[in-house]
């Protein structure tokens, strides 16, 4: 099955399939044995995997109406679902404790000054709490990405998960929002499909990195859930230009520091000699 639209938002809710368009995962996630998603510049296609009986299909009288009748088999398979958007434990989770998980997060950000420990201390506090995995890339000064961390719920994936992901980095420039993007293919990355998405670590209308996160066995995840890590990239962009800054400073001091001391030592016989310069600060 294959449509145009690969970042279209999948609806959900027991009228789902009165929607326009958005049918087609339903009905993969509610009757599927299994299934998952591939994609493409243009499009995405969803391969699924049904189990068949040979029960032989009641025939009714009078003409077949094809249209009302996919719609009747429609309604019927996501009347009988599960609801896309039941409360699971990470959401009650998330209404409950996602005020003190800010709080947690900004306090640990705030005291890291090297980029990457910032990058690698966001994956260690989002996974697992509101993902199974996640990668954090950071911008390059020639404009692309570099993959910082990854960090997996199982540490026997993490190495994979990074080769995979290493060979799809995000474009160096994405909205400021989450945004849909393809689960990544390999034998052993853990679990055979989910959702992904990814956050642009935007502060100042400038992206710094993008983070993403993914979940196992969920068609798309629970709008508490999103908005969460949402708040979360905003700290961890900033906590990326805090980082960064303090960086160049500190390279800038350390050459003007340098630029003090002499060109050459004057040479005593039987003494060494040296200078350290240390800059002499307030009091």
């Amino acid at each position: 099955v294959a449509d145009r639209h690969p970042s279209r938002v999948v609806r959900g809710g027991k009228d789902a399939w009165r929607e326009r368009y958005g049918r087609g995962l339903q009905v993969v996630g509610a009757r599927a044995e299994s299934w998952g998603v591939t994609y493409r510049r243009d499009q995405k296609t969803v391969w699924f995997r049904l189990e068949t009986t040979a029960e032989e299909s009641e025939t009714a009288d009078g003409p077949f109406d094809g249209a009302s009748h996919r719609e009747t088999y429609v309604e019927e398979i996501l009347t009988t679902a599960p609801p896309h958007d039941r409360r699971d434990g990470t959401t009650e989770w998330v209404d409950r404790g996602g005020p003190s998980f800010l709080a947690e997060v900004s306090e640990l950000l705030a005291g890291q000054l090297d980029q990457d420990m910032v990058a690698a201390l966001a994956g260690q506090l989002l996974v697992p709490r509101l993902a199974d995995w996640c990668g954090v890339w950071l911008s390059t000064e020639n404009g692309g990405m570099r993959l910082s961390c990854v960090w997996h719920a199982d540490e026997r994936c993490i190495e994979a998960l990074r080769l995979v992901l290493e060979k799809d980095p995000p474009p160096a420039r994405l909205g400021t929002t989450g945004i849909p993007w393809p689960w990544p293919k390999g034998p052993d990355t853990g679990g055979a499909g989910g959702s992904a998405i990814a956050f642009p670590l935007v502060t100042g209308s400038r992206c710094h990195g993008v983070l993403l996160l993914g979940r196992a066995g969920q068609l798309q995840m629970a709008d508490g859930v999103v908005r969460l890590a949402e708040d979360v990239a905003r700290r961890v962009a900033q906590a990326v230009v805090t980082a960064r800054r303090y960086t160049r400073q500190t390279t800038i001091s350390r050459a003007l520091q340098r630029r003090q001391l002499p060109a050459s030592l004057a040479s005593i016989p039987g003494v060494d000699t040296a200078i350290v310069y240390e800059p002499h600060g307030q009091g």
